[in-house]
Parts: C-alpha cells; sequence; structure tokens
C-alpha cells in the first residue's frame, strides 16, 4: 500500500483529502505545514506528497527547497494551489515538483497523478 504525506493547513480539507486517499487503498500521514511535514519525513518514508502552497510557518516553496537539503532521494510532490503564478510555479517546478494542480481540485484528476507518481496508474 502505498504511503502518502498530505501537508496542508486547512483542516477540512486535509480530513476530506485523507478519507478519500483511504477509500483509494493509500496509507496517509498528515501534517499542518511544511515545517512539520519535513519533520516526519525525515522519519517516514513516504511514496509521494502532496502538498499546499500557501501554508503558514514553512510554505511550499520552503518546503521544497529545505526536502533537497534534508533528504537525498525525496519523493515526488504533487503540489494543490488557489494561486496562479507562472514565476512561482516556475520556482516549484526548478525545485523539483512533479505536477502543479490547482484548487478547486478535481479529485480523478488528481486521484489519476498520485498513482502514477505512485506507480498506481
Amino acid at each position: 500500500m502505498p504511503r502518502v504525506m498530505l501537508i496542508e493547513d486547512d483542516e477540512l480539507l486535509r480530513d476530506l483529502l485523507q478519507i478519500r486517499l483511504e477509500v483509494e487503498d493509500y496509507e496517509v500521514v498528515t501534517a499542518s505545514d511544511g515545517l512539520e511535514g519535513l519533520s516526519l519525513l525525515e522519519l517516514e518514508r513516504c511514496n509521494a506528497v502532496v502538498l499546499d502552497l500557501m501554508m503558514p510557518v514553512m510554505d511550499g516553496l520552503q518546503f521544497m527547497r529545505a526536502l533537497a537539503d534534508a533528504l537525498a532521494d525525496p519523493p515526488p510532490v504533487v503540489v494543490l494551489s488557489a494561486l496562479h503564478r507562472p514565476a512561482v510555479e516556475t520556482d516549484l517546478l526548478a525545485a523539483g515538483v512533479r505536477e502543479i494542480l490547482r484548487k478547486p481540485v478535481d479529485l480523478e484528476m488528481f486521484l489519476s497523478k498520485l498513482a502514477a507518481l505512485t506507480g498506481r496508474g
């Protein structure tokens, strides 16, 4: 069963995504900000990360930069964001993000992208 780290500060969205991922047979580890997620990833190996962009403490771009320093072989990352700024998206892709999906998220597309990144697609 693939393990996914879900980093999202919106508790309701985090809970909804966690439930949906568990229905799809993913094991889900959650964090409410990038710093918490980074700490958990150093302890628990995950097959993919689902990352919100705008969060307190450590945002998605800061997380990506820290992830590259923290792990020699980081898992693939999917960013979920309501923000649409091409320069930010360019920075995210340069930092190693594999997919950027806009909120509100099309769940079927999200699940398809995640399946491909975790070897299930």
